[in-house]
């Protein structure tokens, strides 16, 4: 438990830099009601929990109804939730564009900001996700199943499909070690300040309202004086 709590630090702290730098606020995001790109200097000031989201998930209604319930306690406060639907786990967002809108606001009444559907792991990563994992992506793997096919002797057997999807397992790379803790299923979470540095991670099935994940959100909304 030590050991995991530190490498999460060790994480953290890789991506600092990089979002201190601005890097972070260069970035632009596809809205998903209007395809209009959105650039995340949009946010500059607010405390952002950035968010996988999937419509079919055995989570979808847990974690909707708590996100809903951080929108409405701290919205006015300064929290900002930005949801990117991800079709990668399980094939749980395989809507369109419209379905994904009208199921999250109609049915699931979430009133948080959404973007167009995008990859979260490997090269084709979103450039946001990208920077949140702390490196380029260019040495990842595409599928959370690449470990055990690695283990299995796939990357012998199966080279073609191997050294495409599961360069990290494969060894045909090397990563840092931010690099090597893919997000691996819908529904987890970043936490980032009014300043733009990451603050938190929250795995999938992580209760966001309990008190010490409020009590980080709530320490970064008061922390104007960083401004």
């Amino acid at each position: 438990m030590i050991a995991n709590r530190l490498f999460m630090r060790a994480l953290f702290i890789a991506t600092f830099a990089l979002l201190a730098r601005g890097g972070l606020y260069e970035i632009e995001a596809e809205d998903l009601e209007s395809g209009l790109p959105v650039p995340l200097s949009y946010y500059r000031g607010r405390v952002m929990l950035v968010v996988n989201v999937a419509s079919r998930c055995g989570y979808t209604d847990s974690t909707y109804g708590q996100l809903n319930e951080l929108h409405s306690r701290y919205a006015t406060r300064g929290l900002s939730i930005l949801a990117f639907p991800c079709n990668s786990f399980g094939g749980q967002e395989p809507g369109s564009d419209d379905e994904i809108f009208s199921f999250a606001t109609s049915e699931k009444k979430a009133k948080f900001d959404f973007f167009r559907k995008v990859e979260v792991n490997g090269p084709s990563a979103h450039p946001l996700f990208r920077l949140l994992l702390g490196g380029s992506g260019d040495c990842a793997d595409d599928e959370s199943s690449c470990e055990a096919w690695a283990t299995q002797g796939e990357c012998e057997t199966n080279p073609e499909f191997m050294h495409a999807s599961c360069r990290r397992s494969c060894k045909l790379c090397s990563s840092p070690v931010s690099a090597a803790n893919p997000i691996r299923w819908n529904f987890e979470s970043f936490l980032i300040s009014r300043t733009g540095q990451q603050d938190g991670r929250f795995l999938t099935g992580t209760d966001l309202l309990k008190k010490p994940v409020t009590d980080q959100i709530e320490a970064l909304l008061d922390a104007r004086d960083e401004l």
